[in-house]
């Protein structure tokens, strides 16, 4: 048999329909027949005993021969690359047909595995038809296959591919690259200096476009190309490690697409990192990934939504996200590949196709890019897909000062409350920290003031509520909010528990002996309707003082009972213990000090009975952290930023097992980086409000 490399084949439709026919009396000699093809043309194969026949029928392959072959992507010029699709067994197969067209160079590579070529094809779905030959039936068995390039990208506006649409005048200096989209947007270069040159054989057997740091090709006709938000995508191949020219250090390399006037926005790659550039003020370029300067061939993109998100890409696998209140691209207009603003931080390495999308490529459409680009120029396996992703819900009123350490809580009515925070700026007329009450009763959307800001409330009757704070515990208790403890910066250090009634509106001061008194800094969480108040410190600004207990209340706070100590050492500072199926997860937290803040890492557990240590503290699966905010919902743990006792962090966590294991969500936290973040799990989603005193937008993750 014939033995060729392996080419990974891209699922698309996996189900299949498959059936027995007579054997035909001869085949077709336009057909390719398979190299070293375990039949014998000139009769049918020995009926004897084989590896995969029948010893009393004699067939030479089971009936229908397994039927389950693995479609793919193919090119509608048919440069599609080789197709290799998976059997129960090749033995006997003598034909694959693609819309009933045979594959070219039809081979076996494999006792499971055969490949071949496609031909030229219209864009769409067809039959696939795989063939084999036994003493007593021909058996077919038909999936589906779709050929399929970038044009047929929903908003493409430009698709430039180096096997086509190229002018080289001859003498291998690109004037001209045509765009292969219904609108042919030409990218050319006068200057023969700046010519890139076209270089056969860069990916496989396909060429692509060289550039040399200071080339460049530049949108010549038509002398616009306008985008609604926008999706940078190219096949590229760094050839030297190249890292940022400092002269311009506003730009990045490969500059794909930008504004080669003012150099607004540009994607490409950065000493062996993909990179965006943006401009909000003053140029901020950010870069994700690395070691991507190995000579190896990958798509890489970016999504840019012209309100708040640039996404960047490595195949199909998001890197990051990155947020910004301000256009990343100023004039909205796109017009160089390979070099940015004025020529400089140009890039060193081959193009192999370009893709630019007008708006935000849609999730199928830049799956099969991804696998378009696997098969066609050999660029990895992307990993599976996340099933979570985040979106921004809209930003807080313009009344609503921004804050850590508010928390939200959802009542039995569906409204969510959130209530109190702290800012530096004294805000609420002197106070530092507030008691206000903002309302929610569309899942988080959009907030209303409920309870304005009152320094120093009643205790009772009309207008009673709790006193202002931020490092207070907040939970939910038979469908109303609770508010535990007081402030660490409004002493005493009271043990008053508050109830909420009248969806929001009215509050009970229901006991002023809870243990949170003489402490502050302490954890408040909930499993089911049992609360449960652990920790904290006796000094605010003594991290010794700090306590390892338990407590649990069984009627919404009016009494209490300790229970048995826990196995991790005394702590607070948790926005806010997961509660998930019935158990409670403490992940980080920290002791507070004048001087040494300590933070940790530890996960632990807790069903009511027994805890568990998840993970030790001292792990190094993620950096220990205090006030970072965790939430659970569909059976995934989360953890948003938090602070490491020297610095803030940007980053979203999430553990599918309980915490034990710890994963990058790739789309990011949203904002930027923060602690005492605001988090709150519901139904279908889990909402997200920044700590950080410059952010106001509210955030949501979901697997739906």
């Amino acid at each position: 048999m014939l033995s060729l490399p392996r080419v990974t084949a891209p699922l698309l439709l996996l189900a299949t329909n498959c059936r027995s026919e007579p054997p035909p009396q001869s085949l077709d000699s336009s057909q390719d027949s398979v190299p070293d093809s375990p039949s014998d043309d000139s009769g049918p194969p020995d009926t004897g005993d084989s590896a995969t026949g029948d010893s009393e029928t004699g067939d030479s392959a089971p009936e229908n021969n397994g039927c389950t072959a693995l479609p793919t992507l193919g090119d509608t010029t048919g440069g599609g690359g080789r197709v290799q699709i998976t059997l129960a067994t090749t033995q006997g197969v003598t034909n694959v047909l693609l819309g009933g067209a045979p594959l070219a160079d039809l081979q076996i590579d494999s006792e499971t595995q055969v490949s071949g070529v496609p031909t030229a094809h219209e864009a769409g779905v067809v039959d696939i038809t795989i063939e084999a030959e036994s003493t007593t039936a021909m058996t077919t068995c038909t999936g589906a296959f779709e050929y399929w390039t970038p044009r047929q990208i929903t908003g493409v506006s430009a698709y430039l591919d180096a096997d086509k649409g190229v002018n080289d005048s001859g003498d291998g200096h690109i004037v001209a690259w045509e765009s292969q989209t219904a609108e042919p947007h030409v990218f050319g270069q006068d200057s023969a200096a700046l010519q890139p040159r076209i270089e056969s054989n860069r990916f496989g057997s396909l060429p692509a476009v060289r550039f040399d740091a200071s080339q460049s090709l530049k949108l010549t006709a038509p002398v616009d190309l306008p985008l609604a938000g926008s999706s940078i995508f190219a096949v590229a191949k760094w050839t030297a490690t190249k890292e940022t020219v400092a002269g311009n250090a506003g730009n990045v390399p490969l500059t794909i697409v930008g504004d080669g006037v003012s150099a607004y926005g540009s994607f490409g790659a950065s000493g062996g990192q993909v990179a965006s550039n943006h401009y909000i003020g003053s140029f901020i370029t950010v870069t994700r990934g690395e070691g991507l300067n190995d000579g190896v061939a990958r798509l890489i993109g970016a999504t840019y939504d012209t309100v708040t998100e640039t996404k960047l890409y490595i195949g199909n696998a998001q890197q990051g996200l990155d947020d910004y209140s301000r256009p990343f691209i100023g004039l909205n207009s796109y017009d160089t590949i390979g070099s940015g603003y004025a020529g400089l931080d140009g890039w060193d390495g081959d193009i192999g196709a370009v893709v630019i999308v007008s708006g935000v490529i849609s999730v199928e459409d830049r799956t099969k890019l991804d696998l378009w680009a696997q098969q066609r120029f050999g660029t990895p396996t992307s990993a599976p897909l996340d099933p979570w992703t985040r979106t921004s819900l809209g930003s807080m009123p313009a009344d609503w000062y921004p804050r850590d350490g508010s928390q939200m809580v959802q009542l039995a009515s569906g409204r969510i409350l959130m209530i109190g925070g702290w800012s530096p700026y004294d805000p609420w007329g002197g106070d530092r920290v507030t008691n206000e009450v903002w309302a929610s009763d569309d899942s988080g959307t959009t907030w209303s003031l409920l309870l304005a800001h009152n320094s120093a409330p009643p205790t009772s009757g009309v207008g009673a509520r709790f006193p202002p704070g931020h490092t207070v515990g907040v939970a939910q208790y038979d469908g109303h909010a609770i508010v535990m403890g007081t402030d660490c910066l409004k002493p005493p250090l009271l043990g008053e528990v508050w109830q909420e009634s009248d969806n929001g509106e009215t509050w009970t001061r229901v006991t002023t002996d809870a243990p949170t008194a003489g402490r502050c800094l302490f954890m408040v969480g909930n499993i089911d309707d049992d609360l449960y108040m652990m920790g904290g410190q006796t000094n605010l600004y003594d991290e010794a003082t700090a306590i390892a207990d338990v407590w649990r209340s069984s009627d919404g706070g009016v009494t209490w009972a300790q229970l048995p100590d826990p196995p991790w050492s005394g702590r607070g500072m948790v926005y806010r213990p997961v509660q998930q199926d019935g158990v409670l997860t403490i992940v980080g937290g920290g002791r507070y000090d004048e001087v040494d803040t300590v933070a940790f890492n530890g996960v632990y557990s807790f069903d009511g009975a027994t805890w568990t240590t998840v993970l030790p503290d001292g792990h190094a699966q993620w950096e220990a952290t205090y006030y970072n905010a965790s939430a659970a919902l569909n059976g995934r743990i989360w953890l948003f930023d938090g602070y490491t006792a020297t610095r803030e962090l940007q980053r979203a966590l999430y553990s599918d097992d309980g915490g034990a294991t710890w994963s990058e969500f790739a789309g990011g936290s949203g904002g930027v980086a923060s602690h005492a973040d605001d988090v709150l799990a519901l139904d279908d989603r889990i909402l997200r409000l920044s700590g950080s005193l410059s952010e106001s937008r509210i955030w949501a993750f979901s697997n739906e």
